[in-house]
């Protein structure tokens, strides 16, 4: 159930982040990291409900595109926010080697996966006894990988908190941090650290552990918009409340959207509904439908009232860029 609960919850807050601010990098990042969790969850409760340790080992074998990919897309996210995915976004042969150790962990360990007969029945779930005897570098490559991109993504999230001048990008940065320590930290000792001891009577709980950074990183959508705060987010807000009307119109010339300075000029009251209001009504002279971008055209407004007001209009058309 726990399991179940969690892949609902996984996909649903990843979406809702998506959608806050589609064209953002952090939020498609954000998004990959939901799903790969949402999967390792659905598996876990598919595995968890598993009669047989065939079918469980099944389920635990798929699972290796979870914990292969989740890592890289930490440290992906970790260089997005801070900042350093710009500096390298042009570097080709920087950023590909990023991506061959993830790659590599799934080929290797899809190819090699572990025997039904490691797996251990516990109660409502199940665990798995790590194989001893396949060498060096299959018992461990795994973890140095898992250490080695947690500790970047650690130490780039704690470059950004210190380096921070703003109040929102440093609360931001630590919260973050302090989200990953919790994953990458707690987590790892039940579900790395103990089966290479031998200690194999805890099932996985990595995306148990992970739902509380979650509820941290949701925090920050909803406290500080981060994930949600963009120029043009911004530049929309301050348009809001200038004096200067301003306004944007649908292709239709229907009012999509006016701030209070707009509503003045045109004696519109706050509570009017302006969805279908068209704005050449108000305007002597045909300047909306004539296609061309305008700056400091000389105009006149008939408002609500009935005055005629004297005017400043600048135009400019915004084509929808999708194909």
């Amino acid at each position: 159930f726990i399991y179940g609960f969690l892949s609902l919850f996984y996909v649903g807050l990843g979406v809702n982040t998506y959608n806050i601010n589609r064209k953002s990098r952090a939020n498609k990042i954000f998004l990959a990291i939901s799903s790969t969790l949402a999967l390792w969850s659905m598996l876990l409760a598919l595995m968890s409900m598993s009669d047989n340790p065939e079918t469980a080992s099944f389920f635990r074998w798929i699972m290796t595109v979870c914990w292969s990919s989740l890592y890289l897309e930490i440290l992906l996210f970790a260089l997005e926010t801070s900042g350093i995915w710009k500096k390298i976004n042009h570097k080709f042969l920087i950023r590909i080697p990023l991506y061959i150790p993830a790659i590599f962990n799934f080929f290797f360990y899809f190819s090699q996966p572990i025997p039904s007969d490691y797996l251990i029945r516990l109660p409502g779930a199940w665990a798995y006894q790590f194989p001893l005897d396949r060498g060096l570098f299959y018992n461990h490559y795994f973890t140095a990988y898992y250490l080695i991109y947690m500790l970047l993504s650690i130490g780039l999230l704690f470059y950004t908190s210190n380096k921070a001048t703003h109040t929102r990008q440093k609360k931001q940065a630590t919260i973050i941090l302090w989200s990953l320590i919790v994953v990458g930290v707690i987590s790892s000792f039940p579900d790395i650290i103990l089966p290479n001891l031998g200690y194999t009577q805890i099932p996985p709980v990595t995306v148990v552990i992970s739902f509380l950074s979650f509820l941290a990183i949701w925090f920050t959508i909803r406290r500080y918009s981060f994930l949600s705060f963009s120029d043009e987010k911004l530049f929309l807000e301050l348009s809001m409340i200038m004096n200067e009307g301003f306004i944007i119109l649908s292709e239709n010339n229907l009012i999509q959207n006016i701030n209070l300075g707009a509503r003045k000029i045109l004696g519109i009251n706050p509570e009017t509904p302006i969805n279908q209001i068209k704005l050449d009504r108000y305007f002597d002279e045909n300047f909306l439908n004539s296609g061309e971008s305008l700056s400091g055209i000389k105009a006149h407004v008939n408002n609500f009232k009935g005055d005629r007001i004297p005017v400043l209009i600048s135009i400019a058309e915004i084509r929808d860029t999708f194909k």
